[in-house]
């Protein structure tokens, strides 16, 4: 998040000549830059300030950020103790719903901005399989059917998380509820040549017989639309990497006291797909140019705005409706006495 802070605040100059964000030459003042993305599924967000001039991210010690839902009452962002010199991240507790408006007010040092976003409708999941590939451990193939919302056009971003539960059962005569133990985090993974997931940008195949291949932009922030797939459904593929299979616990780990009669665990990837609106799809593919920083400076790409829905700033405040699926994994008993790796 912090590179992107810098890049937005890098790019003001160029994006004013396309006239997508009120920001020129001759206004050096510092401004406030918005950055998040807020979205159902998740009843807590965060959305990141700093300050920027024209030349730079300034340093940044204080301020105030308040979100809005359907005109009811005001929430005031709880500030990280992670927040950097740089930038200050604030935490929101909403449980949104698609078609719920948001309003975003930040403040700071007299000065003040806003974004106001909707949360869009929800495509779907259709069915998902992973595939176990054997001889490349810890490898996966993640096979999808996404089907699209019916009517207009849709925008969308694909998450994929792996949650590994511990259930603990214990001897009848200790009179002991089970205890469930979560670990979970997200995963990584490559979109290869797939042609929704690479959204028109060259793959990883046609960049071998182009000549200028090296000077033209991949899907780095692996943004997609249904521009495939309009009002159908399609398929999709990714592969990523998960060592799930040797997420285990140990004692010492202090999640339980007493010797347990069986250990459980469930393994689940889940794939969450969001749908987000145009205009923050239009952002994020505005920074697949500046990946790597070179393209910033290459007279092959047609210049680039940067949209901005920060009224009074810079950023973006982008708003998503997820769809999850989970695909179990692995669900079985392991070793009363697990080593963790």
């Amino acid at each position: 998040m912090k590179k992107i802070l810098y890049i937005i605040a890098a790019i003001a100059v160029l994006a004013s000549c396309e006239g997508t964000i009120d920001y020129t030459p001759s206004d050096s003042s510092t401004k406030i830059i918005l950055n998040g993305l807020i979205h159902t599924g998740e009843s807590r967000h965060t959305i990141s300030m700093c300050l920027s001039d024209l030349q730079k991210v300034r340093p940044i010690n204080e301020g105030e950020i308040y979100c809005t839902v359907n005109g009811g009452k005001r929430i005031a962002g709880v500030r990280t103790p992670y927040s950097g010199r740089d930038q200050l991240d604030f935490v929101f507790d909403m449980d949104l719903k698609p078609g719920d408006h948001v309003l975003v007010e930040a403040y700071c040092k007299g000065m003040s901005c806003r974004a106001e976003v909707d949360m869009p409708e929800t495509a779907s999941v259709k069915s998902a399989e992973v595939k176990d590939l054997k001889d490349k451990e810890g490898e996966y193939d993640l096979d999808m059917t996404l089907s699209d919302r019916v009517g207009g056009n849709d925008y969308f971003l694909l998450y994929l998380m792996e949650k590994n539960e511990f259930t603990f059962r214990y001897d009848e005569g200790l009179n002991l509820p089970d205890t469930t133990v979560v670990i979970g985090s997200s995963i990584g993974y490559d979109i290869g040549n797939d042609p929704v997931l690479n959204d028109g940008y060259q793959t990883e195949s046609s960049a071998t017989d182009d000549l200028f291949a090296d000077m033209m932009p991949y899907n780095v922030t692996k943004v997609f639309s249904d521009r495939f797939f309009t009002d159908s459904e399609c398929n999709v593929s990714v592969r990523f990497f998960s060592s799930y299979k040797y997420v285990l616990l140990d004692r010492r780990s202090g999640y339980w006291e007493y010797p347990a009669e069986s250990v459980s665990k469930k393994s689940t990837i889940l794939v969450r797909l969001v749908s987000i609106g145009k205009e923050y799809y239009d952002y994020l593919r505005a920074f697949n140019s500046f990946y790597p920083s070179e393209f910033e400076y290459n007279p092959l790409i047609e210049p680039v705005e940067i949209p901005s829905n920060v009224e009074g700033g810079l950023g973006f405040i982008g708003a998503g409706s997820a769809y999850d699926y989970p695909v179990v994994v692995y669900e079985g008993v392991v070793d009363r006495d697990p080593i963790y790796y």
